[in-house]
């Protein structure tokens, strides 16, 4: 197998492929050492201040998703609460409406019995349940009538 240049000069100067570190380095002069180790020291600064970017921005990333969950969960909650406000109304709303048409249906069909002497007090009783009904939905698009 043919030599090739640095194999004859490694010869030459008695460095060979099993030589010690010693051997090798100690002609490199001390300030290519020092240079090397600075530029070392620069690449390592370099991956330290890389390194803490990375993390002070994956903490503050963290922080923020902890900070939407937990405005979710408060709007989730507030939501939640209105709804059952709501579920609340439209029961009582649901009951009112159908006392309502029972004592309608049962105005037509037993007038006497169901409005007695003073059906005028009757229907105003009615016309102000219907009102409260009402009153009670303002978002409601009947607002005008009785």
């Amino acid at each position: 197998m043919p030599t090739t240049t640095n194999q004859n000069r490694n010869e030459r100067e008695g460095v060979g492929p099993h030589q010690s570190y010693s051997k090798v380095a100690k002609p490199i002069s001390f300030n290519m050492q020092d240079a090397i180790s600075k530029q070392l020291e620069a690449m390592t600064k370099q991956f330290e201040e890389e390194f803490r970017k990375t993390r002070d921005a994956l903490t503050e990333a963290r922080m923020e998703m902890q900070n939407r969950y937990e405005q979710t969960n408060t709007r989730v909650d507030q939501l939640e609460h209105k709804m059952n406000s709501w579920e609340k109304k439209f029961e009582t709303f649901t009951r009112k409406t159908y006392i309502l048409m029972e004592n309608i249906c049962t105005a037509f069909s037993e007038p006497q019995s169901a409005q007695g002497p003073e059906w005028q007090a009757y229907w105003r009783d009615q016309s102000k349940m219907l009102k409260e009904v009402r009153a009670s939905h303002p978002e409601a698009a009947y607002n005008d009538g009785c």
